[in-house]
């Protein structure tokens, strides 16, 4: 009979649950088990079947005899590195583990097994030493890369190193806007240093081309740097970008909310003739607003005042079905921007 040794070991768990039983306590149940480990052709199958029977069953004798059946098909690094990691997982044996790696290391890796096995080495062993060794390696055999810096990053916990990786990679590998673009999403992430990465976000405005990228990279800025007269001043390079009535939109929520001026949305769309968006603009600001303070008059109240009151019907008809329907909906334009500040609609309704 041939079977899914995955799909076997999941009806096993289940069955388990479902009974109560958490030992291998009769020939029945190791019967079964032994079906799914003979079953098993590669190694996710194999270490799949050792964490589910060690984790949840507690079976360290049982599970450690079929490492020699998972040394006979091992023949690249990353089998190796697996099999470290589990006898590590399953023994805490640290030598056995390190012996792997070793082999893993001398069998060789792609970039991503490096990083994996430079992860386990510091996780395992905590021997930060040979997992910088096996950056270093990587980066000798291919190169500065993001996933290097961020594994240096997060577990080397070094910083200054990382940041060196980060600059040659910024300095040798970006050249378009969707390069830069996933290194100053990584360094958001890690490095949390505004004057030393400022100068990476500074260089990426030249590479800015549609209104796409504009307000993608607008609002990492405001993310990582909190710097709203930079988005002000950025949007208003954007604005000769604006070829449609999608960005449009977009565009009148983004500068209401960085200005703090629903005004200021209303007479873009005005001035660059999308008069035609004007209700959905206004009508999804009030219906965001009463989202937000659950005051369904306060959303009345902005209407009337911006000179909308006669979207009155539609409003109070979208929020009945929203409160009918539970719905957390947001536009998708991006109005939910404006309501991230209460300072202007607080201003426009106590007028």
């Amino acid at each position: 009979m041939i079977i899914d040794p995955i799909e076997h070991i999941c009806l096993l768990k289940k069955k388990f649950l479902e009974s109560g039983k958490h030992k291998l306590s009769d020939s029945v149940d190791i019967d079964l088990m032994n079906l799914g480990f003979e079953s098993c052709k590669t190694i996710l199958e194999y270490n799949q079947c050792f964490v589910f029977v060690y984790d949840y069953f507690e079976e360290k004798q049982w599970t450690v005899k079929y490492i020699s059946e998972l040394e006979k098909i091992i023949k690249t690094g990353d089998g190796y590195r697996v099999l470290g990691e589990i006898s590590f997982f399953i023994g805490k044996n640290k030598e056995k583990c390190r012996d792997y790696f070793k082999c893993a290391y001398e069998k060789g890796l792609n970039e991503t097994g490096n990083i994996l096995l430079a992860k386990s080495v510091i996780d395992m062993l905590g021997d930060k030493q040979w997992a910088s060794q096996i950056y270093q390696s990587i980066i000798n055999r291919d190169g500065e890369s993001i996933g290097i810096a961020e594994s240096v990053a997060v577990y080397l916990d070094d910083i200054d190193w990382s940041k060196k990786i980060y600059e040659k990679i910024a300095a040798f590998r970006c050249y378009h806007y969707d390069d830069y673009k996933k290194l100053l999403y990584s360094i958001s992430e890690h490095i949390k240093e505004n004057r030393w990465a400022r100068p990476f976000f500074e260089k990426a405005v030249v590479l800015l081309k549609n209104a796409r990228q504009y307000f993608d990279f607008i609002n990492l800025v405001d993310f990582y740097f909190s710097d709203r007269q930079w988005c002000i001043d950025l949007l208003k390079k954007c604005e000769s970008k604006i070829s449609n009535a999608d960005f449009a939109l977009r565009y009148s929520s983004e500068i209401a909310h960085y200005t703090e001026d629903i005004m200021n949305g209303i007479h873009f769309l005005i001035d660059k003739n999308y008069t035609n968006l004007l209700d959905c603009f206004v009508l999804g600001v009030a219906l965001e607003y009463n989202i937000k303070t659950m005051n369904y008059g306060k959303g009345i109240k902005l209407l009337e005042d911006v000179g909308f009151g006669y979207l009155k019907d539609e409003y109070q008809t979208e929020c009945q079905y929203r409160l009918g329907s539970n719905s957390n909906y947001i536009f998708d334009i991006g109005i939910d921007r404006i309501l991230e500040s209460d300072l202007f609609l607080g201003e426009i309704i106590e007028q």
